[in-house]
């Protein structure tokens, strides 16, 4: 499984580049992808894990990511009905 290492990469502390920087990665851990913006970026780019600490905060932002998506995706196929 191919990980990355974030916080070694340029721009890895800037959540805002995180996709560009995870996309094609199964997994990463440090810099920003512990943030909760972080966590989206690695939901939305479907990567299988994230490896920080404390662990409970990464798992909750995980969930709520997750369940935004869902509902984002949920709300757009109604709108195609």
């Amino acid at each position: 499984m191919r990980s990355t290492a974030v916080n070694a990469v340029d721009g890895g502390e800037d959540p805002k580049r995180l996709p560009m920087l995870i996309r094609g990665y199964h997994g990463a851990r440090g810099g920003a992808i512990t943030s909760d913006e972080g966590v989206r970026a690695a939901v939305a780019e479907k990567l299988r894990f994230v490896v920080g600490e404390p662990v409970l905060p990464l798992l909750i932002a995980a969930v709520r990511a997750k369940a935004s998506l869902n509902v984002s995706s949920v709300a757009t196929d109604e709108g195609a009905q």
